[in-house]
């Protein structure tokens, strides 16, 4: 979980212990991806090969329950311990409260498997949009507005800030917005400072992706390039 983006990726080192090979092609790779994102949502084979089948590819249901039976046979303690202990604070308190404070709750909800569901992705998912929120949107408002600074933020992308920025001002934005995130988020396995990927580019797509912010002449070089091509 302290690895750095440029030294560890998650979904590559997921679909090489699926497939059990030390280079995935890419289609292993994508698959390795959704089963990963479906299985946190507590996603069955049929559901994961409709997913699948919304996005162009076409699998069978017994390939998809192949899939995440190989995902906890390589990731047993989501399923034994994760999902264990979240069921068992939803039985006991009817809510769960992520890193920030934050509470859901489902006081008059019937316990199952839909319940569960939600249940076993909210404090990730929460906490991804708390942390761009409280760590990244708010701090970069007062700090743009005290600057009065051209640059604006122009979307929160649930765990992405968009912005709309110029050459000028565009490294100390990227920098001053990883200082912020960097900020460690206390767990109980211990605190975690969440890595900081940026693009850049004219359109929301972008054109140019970076693991690791690099100096600031690369970066507005970077720039120049895209603005003059």
């Amino acid at each position: 979980a302290q690895s750095q983006p440029w030294e560890f990726n998650g979904h590559t080192e997921t679909a090489r212990m699926i497939y059990g090979v030390e280079d995935p092609t890419p289609l292993q790779y994508y698959l390795g991806k959704k089963t990963s994102h479906g299985v946190m949502r507590g996603m069955q084979g049929k559901k994961l090969a409709d997913e699948l089948l919304k996005e162009g590819t076409v699998m069978a249901v017994t390939e998809c329950d192949w899939l995440i039976q190989r995902f906890f046979e390589t990731k047993p303690a989501i399923r034994d311990v994760y999902f264990v202990e979240v069921r068992q604070q939803v039985w006991d308190h009817r809510k769960l409260t992520n890193s920030f404070g934050r509470v859901i709750e489902w006081p008059f909800d019937r316990f199952g498997d839909d319940l569960y569901r939600e249940a076993y992705s909210w404090p990730l998912q929460s906490d991804a949009a708390d942390l761009i929120n409280q760590q990244g949107l708010i701090p970069m408002h007062h700090w743009l507005k005290q600057g009065k600074m051209y640059t604006k933020i122009l979307a929160q992308v649930h765990d992405s800030l968009l912005f709309n920025t110029c050459i000028e001002e565009a490294y100390d934005v990227a920098l001053a917005f990883k200082g912020w995130i960097a900020e460690p988020i206390e767990y109980p396995a211990g605190p975690l400072s969440v890595p900081v990927t940026f693009k850049i580019g004219k359109t929301w797509a972008g054109d140019h992706e970076w693991k690791r912010l690099p100096s600031r002449e690369e970066f507005n070089e970077k720039i120049k390039e895209i603005i003059g091509g």
